[in-house]
């Protein structure tokens, strides 16, 4: 199954298990923090953002996982 950007990553060609470090809003709890009870509820990243592939550890920025041709 391909991510909604259709990236793979380009050592072991894998689309499901790319991570991405991304600016996130939260709200801070007794517990730690929330992401969902945020009221923006909003992240973002883009091509220079840190990427990883947890499969087999290749790691850049997401612009350097490739897009898969659409089928």
């Amino acid at each position: 199954m391909a991510n909604w950007m259709n990236k793979k990553c380009p050592k072991c060609s894998d689309a499901d298990c790319i991570d991405v470090a991304a600016r996130v809003w939260l709200r801070l709890t007794d517990d730690g923090s929330d992401a969902d009870e945020s009221q923006d509820c909003g992240h973002d990243y883009d091509e220079t953002n840190s990427a990883k592939c947890v499969r087999c550890g290749f790691g850049g920025t997401l612009g350097d996982f490739p897009a898969t041709e659409e089928v």
